[in-house]
């Protein structure tokens, strides 16, 4: 899957992103992505034994204050 560069800046200006990922018994689980020594986690683990992942971007208006951008509609 290639990105484009509206998606790739969007991302890039997002600070906060979550990984879900499966493991070998099925099992998911959610790890917030960032740190240190990232080849050495289940997350990598699991990205590289099962197929299945998902990558969710808390939208941020804001980080001062925080402000997590409303997706409700309006009206």
């Amino acid at each position: 899957m290639s990105l484009t560069t509206h998606e790739h800046d969007y991302l890039a200006s997002q600070p906060l992103g979550r990984l879900a990922t499966v493991d070998s018994n099925g099992h998911s689980g959610t790890i917030e992505i960032g740190g240190f020594s990232m080849g050495t986690t289940r997350k990598f683990a699991n990205v590289a034994t099962t197929p299945f992942a998902s990558l969710v971007i808390d939208d941020l208006v804001s980080k001062d204050p925080w402000t997590v951008r409303d997706a409700r509609p309006t009206g």
